[in-house]
This record gives structure tokens, sequence and C-alpha cells, in this order.
């Protein structure tokens, strides 16, 4: 990502990181929103660095808080960073411990026992990387910009070829990272559900505080599966009507025919503000999308559903393009997320949550339930086996989890494709909303109650008893494919043993904290400095990717990685090659060679 730069450390070291920032091109305005230092105990400083910094910063309190969350317990409550929030300290300091839902970073620094505490959200949407020294502590959600602080403080990088290997392998769940570990051996990322502790005392010293996933997320108190998940509907359906009713056009819904996007579709039907002030909006700009487009225009016609239609009364939006696309993915992606994912604007001003089916696979299973020591046994290298064992054993133990455990891949999933995949729009926006990702959820679809009622049947027969709950008649209707279709005898019987179909009445609002308008959303542009000093500020031209992918294999081999980089240079000239290929539908080998340049 390019959200956030934490630095906690001796005074000098310091004074070197913010002094190197300050030598850059921007007006002295942006240095002073965007950079901002407190003095600690004992010679010490804290300096963060990010878009707005100074207006996300409770200085009184002594509290960062970028993004907003999801309080999803016995309060419910949406917090949103900013000034209007400042109210919620003591909500903001429980943040620092533990993690909850939402979207967010937040840091807390005690000047009396001079002990800071950083902590991100439940699904890890916005990372936390770690770059530790004697003398420095060093947390970005960007590689690159933990690489190049490195380069500031003349601190050598080492090739963790273990890492390098196993993601060499072609699968889609190698596009990103694999464990904690990644191709710099200096810089780790925090564990899902893990917060990071530093004590200064007579010397630095910095504790990742793990968490085992089956307590944090609850697995073994899933309870009776049909009460379960009506309680998850009524949450789903709450949040999203609790975020529209914060004016028009502020809830924006791309759907389709699929599954996934008519649970929400069928959330508007129980919610007035979600009927009145939501946007849906579906595409019919490609072949591919015709029938999905027939689909979702029944349903909207059927209900009275505003599609494709512009919201009366919208705030309108502020939106900042990217000039040069390729330069933040290098910021936000390198060597955590390898496909060419690359957004060209931001919306700086009055954001609306964009509600996506993203984390649905969470409670579908995307590996199919499988131990992972059958993927294990599926690779046909041996050397790029060996390695994958040894990273994603790393990663799971670091999780609590068996790597001989049934389901062992979907917990994988959870700590690293779910969160690097999922977490993209992090990039422009740090009010994306991904309502399947529930902690309940999670955990009720890990327990002995899912097991025997939803995965020893169809893995997405979940997603149906979810719309039947809020909408009978759409669960029945057709959809994309007709694989996914049910009767309507199907919707009663299951409708049956559910308890029947939840009512407007169910459905409750969050309390809301502090000013949607107030999260700053955006890359940093001190950050991006660090990427134009390096020349990598340039634009997607399949040219310049080629002559890119050509010196990343060069650094490779550099390094020792001539026989383990050759097969990703040979897939990524021949993706470059073929014209009719979008760089987005690529396979994740460009990225990686794009990624070596770290460790130049």
């Amino acid at each position: 990502m390019s959200n956030y730069f934490i630095a906690v450390g001796a005074n000098k070291k310091i004074d070197q990181i913010r002094d190197s920032f300050l030598s850059g091109k921007l007006n002295s305005a942006t240095y002073e929103s965007e950079i901002v230092e407190h003095s600690l105990r004992d010679g010490f400083k804290i300096l963060i660095v990010s878009r707005g910094a100074k207006s996300e910063i409770d200085t009184r309190n002594k509290v960062y808080f970028r993004g907003y969350a999801v309080l999803n317990g016995t309060e419910k409550k949406i917090m949103f960073g900013g000034e209007s929030s400042n109210s919620a300290v003591y909500d903001k300091r429980q943040l620092s411990a533990s993690s909850v839902e939402g979207c967010y970073i937040t840091c807390v620094w005690n000047q009396e026992s001079n002990v800071i505490s950083i902590s991100n959200d439940l699904f890890n949407l916005c990372p936390i990387f770690r770059c530790i020294s004697s003398e420095i502590a060093l947390f970005s959600d960007s590689i690159y910009v933990l690489r190049e602080m490195r380069r500031v403080l003349r601190m050598p990088v080492t090739v963790d070829v273990t890492s390098v290997l196993a993601r060499t392998w072609t699968n889609a769940m190698a596009g990103q990272m694999l464990s904690s570990n990644t191709l710099i051996d200096q810089i780790k990322k925090v564990p899902i559900g893990s917060s990071v502790r530093v004590d200064l005392g007579k010397k630095l010293e910095v504790r990742i505080e793990k968490r085992n996933l089956h307590e944090l997320f609850e697995t073994e108190a899933g309870g009776d599966y049909n009460v379960a998940l009506r309680q998850y509907a009524i949450d789903y359906v709450s949040l999203l009507a609790s975020l529209a009713a914060l004016g028009p056009g502020r809830v924006n819904m791309a759907v389709s025919g699929g599954l996934d996007s008519r649970v929400n579709i069928a959330s508007m039907t129980l919610s007035g503000e979600l009927q009145s002030q939501a946007k849906i909006t579906c595409q019919n700009s490609a072949p591919q999308h015709q029938k999905d487009f027939e689909v979702v225009s029944e349903i909207a016609g059927r209900y009275g559903l505003p599609l494709n239609q512009n919201m009366p009364n919208a705030v309108a939006r502020k939106v900042e393009r990217v000039e040069k696309p390729l330069g933040l993915w290098f910021l936000s992606s390198s060597a955590a997320y390898d496909f060419l994912v690359l957004p060209d604007r931001i919306v700086t001003e009055h954001p609306t949550f964009n509600i996506g089916g993203h984390g649905a696979e969470l409670a579908k299973g995307q590996y199919g339930w499988r131990s992972m020591s059958q993927i294990y046994r599926s690779i046909k290298d041996k050397k790029i086996a060996d390695a994958f064992y040894a990273e994603t054993e790393h990663a799971l133990l670091e999780m609590g989890i068996d790597f001989d455990d049934p389901i062992a891949s979907e917990w994988h999933y959870l700590g690293y494709r779910n969160a690097l995949h999922s977490g993209r729009f992090v990039t422009t926006s740090m009010v994306g909303v991904r309502p399947f990702m529930n902690r309940k959820l999670v955990g009720l679809a890990r327990s002995e109650a899912w097991q025997s009622t939803v995965r020893q049947g169809k893995s997405m027969s979940v997603i149906h008893d979810l719309i039947s709950l809020i909408n009978s008649n759409m669960a029945s209707h057709r959809y994309d494919d007709d694989r996914k279709n049910i009767s309507t005898s199907e919707v009663e019987a299951r409708l049956s043993a559910l308890g029947g179909p939840l009512h407007r009445e169910d459905i409750y609002k969050f309390e809301i904290q502090g000013n949607a308008d107030e999260v700053v959303n955006g890359y940093s542009l001190v950050l991006a400095e660090l990427v134009e000093k390096r020349g990598h500020m340039l634009n997607s031209d399949r040219e310049t990717l080629a002559n890119l992918s050509t010196e990343g294999a060069e650094i490779a081999r550099s390094h020792g990685l001539a026989n383990i980089s050759k097969p990703v240079a040979d897939e990524a000239e021949s993706k470059l090659a073929d014209n009719s290929l979008p760089l987005r539908f690529a396979r994740g080998s460009i990225g990686k060679l794009l990624s070596y340049h770290l460790l130049d």
C-alpha cells in the first residue's frame, strides 16, 4: 500500500529520516501536513508520515488513527478517522491493543511509560510491514518505503531465497506473500490478528503480540448454525443501512448477476435508507456482461431499485487522477502483491462506501477446504514445493494453525491472499466496505456447526441461505449461471430451518463516531517522492514494463537468483509479447520481476 509510515527510535535516527524527506521538491505546506514528529523520553522520538497526518493525529491524547473501524460486539459503532472523532479517544486507544473489522491503522504512545502500541484492522486490509534494528523500529503498509528507509539509514539488505523461490510457483496462491517473510530478509509482515508493542527503556525492544486464530475468531463458539447465520444476516444489512443513512449516494454497490452481489441487492429491500439512498451499478459494456445486466435489470425492475441512476442531492466527489500508475504500484504493491492492479484515480473528498463481494470466499471456501499438505503435494517441482512448505508452515504456525489442520489452506487464505488481494482498494480509499469480512461469519465457517451443515454440501449454499433470509423471492430468481439457481421449494425448506425471513424491524442502526468526510484517502505525496527519486515513477506501457522486467532479471542474477528467476522472466516475456492480453489479466511474473528492483 502507500498510506503511512511510522518510525520510533533514537533521536539521531529519526532526524536522519526526517531530513531525507524534507530534501524533496514538495512545497512546505505538504511537508507540514504529512510529517508529524513527537519527542518521547530518554532520547527517543516518534515520526508519522501520511497524507493528512496532521488531521489524523490527536496530539492531546497521543493517538494516530487513519481509516474507519466497525465495533460489532456488544456495542454497535462505526468510528471514522479525523478530528470529529477525537472525543472517541477511549475506543481509539482500545484499538491499539486489539483488532476489529473495518480498514484502519492506529498508533498510541505513552510518554510516561515510553511504550508505543500499533495495530490494524482485523482482516489486515491495511497491512503492517516492519523493519527493526537496535536503534530504530520502522513500520509501513509499503515494503518499498521500508526498503528505501534502509537505504537512507545505510542499512544493507539481503535476499530471503526461500521466500523468492516459493513465490515462483505459477499458481495465483503464490501471486502474493505466502508468509510474513518478504524477498528482503530484514523486512517482515505482522501476521493477521497481531499487534505491535515497542518498549523504549534502556534499549529499544519490539514485541509482536500474536493471537491464535482459533481463539480470535472463536471457532468453538459457533453454536447453532441457523441462529448464528441469522444474526450475521441482521448485522450485514444493518451495517449497510447505517452507512446509507449518511447521505444520498454514499453507498455504492457495483453488482453482477452472481451470488455475492445478490446479498447486497436483497439488502436494499429491508432498509428504506438503502432503497432510497444507495446507488447500484451494473456494466453492460462487453458481451460477457450481458447476462449479468439482464438479470440485475429484472430484479431492479421488479423491486423498483435505481439501477445505474445518478442520485439526486448526492454530494459531488472530488477526484484526483494518478498520472503515472506504475509508480503507485511500486509504492503500494511491490514485493507484496504481484498482479498489476494499477489504480488511476483517488477520491480525495466526499468518498463513497464501495460495497464489494470480496471476502465471501472466507465462508464459501477458496481452496476447497483442503489441508495444506494436499496443495503441497500438487506442486511438481520439488525445490519449489519444499520452499512452499517452509513458507506456508511458518505462516500457519504464526497464526496458531497446524500445517496438517484439515482446513489449513483456508486459514492461510484468510491470512494472506484475502488480505492482500481484497485490500488493493486501500491504495486509493480507506473506506472500502467488505461486509463478508466479519469475525462471526469466519468463526462460524470454521466451526463444527458449519462443517456438519454446509461444507458437506454445496460450498455456495451459505450465500443462498443469506439471500433467503433477506429476500426469499430474490434467492430463487435466476442467476448469471444456471448452476447457481435454486427452486422456490428449496428456499422455503431452508427458510423453515433458518427460522423464517428477516423483517425491517430486525434491522438496527450503528452509532456513528466522527465524520466520513474527514477520512483522508490516497497515498502520501512525501512517500511517493521516494519512488520518484529512484526513477520508478513511470507509465505502464509495455515497452517500459519490458525494460523494467529485463533489469529486474539482471538484478536477480546479480544476487545469485539466476536459476530461480529464469522461468519467471520467460513467462513475463511471453505475457508482454501478447498484445491481446490486458496486463491486469497477466499472471504475476511481471510484478515479481519489478519487485526484484527492491534488491538493488
